[in-house]
């Protein structure tokens, strides 16, 4: 599993940011259900040439940022505050209308990348996925890594700077004095997957990329792994956000019966279950209900579905490769249950070559525009061979589950490039989604029903200018008025002039 790099410099292109209002603030990378849709951000079209860069703040020499920075307005606060997390498990919290930071913390020495075998990230892993705010408390949750004794490399005191001293720790941080809520941090590793007991949550092997999802009262987390190094199994991990409850939920995407057999019992033997979580740091997505949807990466192996015999995604599975995945988490008590998935019918092929579905995560259309006969509501995902899945999200798809033991989903198509993030969506003027791969252009599809009332994605535009594409676009419009949307790409140079 690769991904790409995020520029080591913060940028503020606004005119002037709002302060004191907190319909404009960004509590998590995106909306929840990762639609791409912000209707928070009223942008002007015809004033975007006006906008020049206000401030910019700059890392240290090899920090950089593959969390996204947060906007938040705390009670009591005159001005929005922009929260970054780096590498170098580094919280600053900068003011948003000077670019002033008014306070930063490390919380842990992170982790050596060197440590990890593997050149996706230079110098230190320590916070790579983007916290989520809780503006009731406010208080910041967020996974960092680090070593299990708290000593970095270079330490006389550190035992040893090892894959097996690693660990991760969930921080529940008061926002903005970044000061630990008692009871907190959380140290993840040790505990099991309720799904199959012998396969641990070992931090040093495993990479927290997406960004976080909240159910009720539980913050739920992805977990993938360096370049397929190493005896991991992809996670997904729910924390409460109770003081002293500590984990909630464990599950291995690939678990017996049909993981890789037996075992391997060195931790550096690369030939464990694999599929895992990262969508290239795009988030978990929250149907609003008890679900969360995400994609997994290449597998060792077909697992389950080593044929061609027909598996409803309603049935259990216990090797979740290649796939998209939903899950139910119980509010109250975080406990993590498998509840939907879909597997393409050639996913095998897909395990070998790099080219897993995992790169792109799951959006969750807007339902009360992106629906037709028999669909209440639409996920899209795509993944980094360029392919193009639109599911029910109700009914996602399973294995072979179409006529002829074809894919059971609503359409898909593929395009030149690779997919490194999520798909965006616009549900105004009729509906329309937005892809950009590797490469290329953003191209946009209209959304209609055919003449049975089913949904239907078909190809509308497409700019001129291509794009590197690392990332996930973001569409919002001027107070929602017909023909003011505007779709964000973010560009690959951090020197925004």
């Amino acid at each position: 599993m690769r991904w790409p790099w995020a520029p080591t410099a913060l940028a503020a292109l606004l005119p002037a940011l709002v302060s004191s209002v907190q319909i404009t603030d960004t509590l998590r990378d995106a909306d929840p259900a990762q639609s791409g849709y912000l209707p928070c951000h009223n942008v002007d079209p015809s004033k975007v040439s006006q906008y020049t860069r206000i401030w910019q703040s700059i890392a240290q020499a090899n920090e950089f940022y593959l969390a996204k920075p947060l906007v938040y307005t705390p009670a009591g606060s005159s001005n929005e505050l922009v929260i970054v997390a780096s590498n170098f498990n580094i919280i600053r919290v900068i003011d948003g209308a000077t670019g002033v930071v008014q306070n930063n913390r490390t919380v842990m020495a992170p982790f050596a990348a060197y440590d990890a075998d593997c050149g996706d990230i230079q110098t230190s892993i320590g916070i790579t996925g983007t916290p989520v705010i809780d503006p009731a408390t406010d208080i910041m949750y967020f996974f960092a890594k680090g070593y299990k004794d708290g000593k970095g490399p270079g330490d006389p005191n550190n035992p040893g700077s090892t894959v097996l001293n690693g660990v991760y720790k969930m921080y529940a941080v008061r926002v903005p004095s970044l000061v630990d809520v008692p009871g907190f941090p959380v140290v993840i590793d040790g505990n099991f997957a309720s799904n199959d007991p012998t396969r641990y949550f070992t931090g040093g092997t495993l990479l927290q990329r997406p960004s976080l999802a909240v159910i009720g009262n539980n913050i739920v987390a992805g977990f993938g792994a360096h370049c397929d190094n190493f005896n991991y199994t992809g996670m997904i991990v729910s924390v409460s956000k109770t003081a002293g409850v500590g984990v909630t939920g464990v599950q291995a995407m690939v678990a017996s019966p049909g993981a890789p057999s037996p075992i391997p019992l060195d931790p550096k033997d690369g030939n464990g279950g694999r599929a895992g979580i990262w969508m290239s740091g795009s988030g978990l997505a929250h149907d609003g209900g008890n679900r969360v949807f995400f994609s997994t990466g290449n597998g060792r192996g077909p697992g389950v579905n080593s044929g061609t015999i027909p598996m409803s995604g309603k049935t259990y599975l216990s090797t979740l490769e290649q796939a998209a995945v939903a899950f139910s988490v119980d509010s109250g008590s975080g406990a993590l249950t498998q509840s939907d998935w879909f597997e393409t019918a050639n996913f095998d092929m897909f395990n070998g070559g790099d080219r897993d579905i995992g790169s792109s995560a799951v959006a969750l259309l807007d339902p009360t525009v992106f629906n037709g006969a028999g669909v209440n509501r639409i996920a899209v995902m795509g993944s980094k061979a360029g392919n193009v899945y639109v599911m029910d999200a109700d009914n996602l798809g399973g294995f072979r589950m179409g006529a002829g033991g074809t894919d059971a989903i609503i359409q898909s198509w593929s395009i030149a490039g690779s997919f490194f993030g999520g798909i965006t969506s616009y549900p105004l003027e009729g509906g329309y989604l937005y892809l950009v791969a590797t490469s290329g252009p953003i191209i946009a599809y209209s959304f209609s029903r055919d003449a049975n009332g089913r949904p239907v994605f078909t190809q509308a535009g497409k700019t001129a200018q291509t794009f590197e594409a690392h990332n996930t676009p973001a569409v919002t419009s001027l107070h929602g008025t017909p023909g003011t949307g505007v779709v964000c790409q973010p560009l690959e140079d951090p020197d925004i002039p």
